[in-house]
């Protein structure tokens, strides 16, 4: 093969994706659909700026008497969401291709229909725009000055979204003051995040964001701790140690950012109205360009109901404004008035029994212990012993034989008092 036609090369790109239109603008929105996506509702029919509303009302229910006396207020608080303009000008040299096998996908004794060259190119394409996205919606951060002609500066990821949640003071998110994480107390952190999320939102909230980092040293210190996987069923998700709510690793996030937030508040900004699209493909001197252009952007619908973990020196948890906490969390002490809150119930996943296997002479006694964990659950369990003669055990876990007692073995049992599905078993041989 002497040469590739770039005006040939270009024509074929452009009829592929004319002639294929349905499936170009469906591979295109695939490839946008990156894994935060996976926990963000999506809002369509949005182009830049665009105006969303909730309502707040508090109490109305009162006592009855024959006057007017009014109860509750309604307020109503908006909030401004934005979704980026972004574009795809990219380029390639069809020369360049020569010697490599993507020069036998170009074949111009072949018909259009039946040529590879294009259909991988936009492949490829396709494959990129995931990559960067997916990057994008972690690192990301808008700057005019620098949007066009760079990358990493033409949206705001997640990374930007919750340290603007921080600062915000109109409309806040709920702080959750936490130490610096590290190896030894990430654990302890966990639980100081989920002791610290309000009342009302506690039972809503499944799902823990942090990065893949914290994640994993999550789960290598738990079972260096405890000695089991912080799984508590039989998949494979991650759960955090209060209230069994899923942990969500993210490539990329930073290390010093946690939030939890109820159903449907992460929003994926998207317009239906100007669809993702190749818009045109051209020539140019030795290069292939081609062109195409999408809207995307992330947020919180109400970023009052964000709880955030805040690493600062000076961090107080809640609103920062008490009277947003009294509208938002009216049921919240404050933080002046703040009393211990109930601690939340740890529940057992596993026991111990203490000796795992021993030996003892008939008419001898042995002494058990059982250790439930994780240590802050109930170690409040009850004991049995397989039924034989003259062989006994007490509530607290001391067995006693006879001369008569057959000689055996035989299995100790501890079951947790409070889940009797959670046993602990040990061996006790009684010899001759």
């Amino acid at each position: 093969m002497a040469g590739i036609n770039i005006a040939l090369v270009a024509a074929e790109m452009q009829r592929y994706v004319v002639q294929n239109k349905n499936v170009v603008k469906a591979d295109f929105a695939r490839s946008l659909n990156v894994p935060i996506d996976n926990y963000c509702r999506k809002v369509t029919k949005i182009q830049g700026a665009y105006q969303v509303l909730h309502s707040l009302m508090t109490h109305v229910v009162q006592g009855f008497a024959p006057t007017w006396q009014p109860l509750g207020e309604f307020h109503v608080k908006d909030k401004e969401l934005k979704n980026f303009h972004q574009k795809i000008n990219f380029a390639f040299k069809p020369a360049d291709v020569l010697g490599t096998f993507l020069a036998e996908w170009y074949e111009e004794d072949k018909k259009p229909t039946d040529k590879e060259i294009a259909k991988r190119i936009i492949d490829w394409l396709m494959t990129q725009i995931t990559d960067d996205v997916a990057l994008l919606s972690m690192i990301g951060e808008y700057d005019s000055v620098n949007a066009t002609g760079k990358f990493g500066f033409s949206i705001n990821g997640f990374n930007k979204l919750v340290a603007d949640l921080l600062a915000n003071t109109t409309h806040p998110c709920f702080h959750i003051p936490l130490d610096a994480i590290t190896e030894s107390n990430v654990v302890d952190q966990f639980r100081a995040f989920e002791r610290g999320l309000p009342k009302i939102l506690k039972k809503k909230i499944k799902q823990i964001h942090c990065s893949e980092n914290v994640k994993e040293l999550y789960g290598i210190a738990y079972f260096n701790e405890y000695g089991v996987n912080p799984s508590y069923t039989d998949s494979d998700k991650l759960k955090s140690p209060l209230g069994k709510r899923e942990i969500i690793g993210h490539d990329d996030m930073a290390d010093d950012v946690m939030f939890a937030t109820v159903d449907g508040n992460m929003l994926n900004l998207l317009d239906i109205n100007n669809p993702a699209t190749i818009t045109d493909i051209q020539t140019q001197d030795y290069d292939v360009k081609v062109f195409g252009e999408f809207w995307k952007g992330w947020d919180f619908l109400i970023n009052e109901a964000v709880c955030v973990a805040d690493f600062g020196e000076n961090a107080v948890r809640g609103l920062g404004d008490d009277a947003l906490m009294s509208l938002y969390y009216p049921h919240e002490p404050l933080e002046e008035e703040e009393e211990e809150e109930e601690e939340e119930e740890i529940v057992p996943e596993s026991i111990n029994v203490t000796p795992a296997t021993v030996s003892i002479a008939q008419g001898a006694s042995q002494q058990f212990t059982a250790a439930v964990l994780p240590s802050g659950a109930s170690q409040e369990v009850e004991w049995s012993i397989e039924s034989a003669t003259g062989l006994t055990i007490s509530s607290s876990g001391l067995v006693e034989t006879t001369e008569s007692t057959p000689a055996g073995e035989y299995d100790v049992t501890a079951t947790s008092a409070e889940n009797g599905e959670i046993t602990g078993t040990a061996v006790l041989t009684v010899t001759e």
